[in-house]
């Protein structure tokens, strides 16, 4: 589910959740640091940020469970257009 979060946030976005200098330090981040929200960075909807945002949760509890339990919160943020942009991502 992470990692999922990871290739939606980088497909969105165009950038990885996390920059560093050397794979330590992206390492480190994935561990400790708290990701930017996809909005801060392109134009999503609010439903998509928010299932990116759970997905890349510090805590496994706070993820979706399952790919299953994912899909549906997906599902449903797709065709919302985010305010003020004229394409969905």
């Amino acid at each position: 589910i992470y990692a999922l979060g990871v290739t939606l946030f980088r497909a969105v976005t165009g950038v990885l959740p996390f920059p560093g200098e050397d794979w330590y330090d992206v390492m480190r981040q994935h561990v400790e640091a708290t990701p930017p929200r996809a909005r801060t960075l392109a134009p999503v909807t609010p439903a998509l940020d928010a299932v990116i945002a759970r997905c890349l949760a510090k805590r496994p509890d706070d993820r979706f469970p399952t790919a299953d339990e994912r899909a549906p919160a997906l599902e449903a943020s797709r065709g919302a257009r985010p305010s003020g942009a004229a394409t969905v991502i």
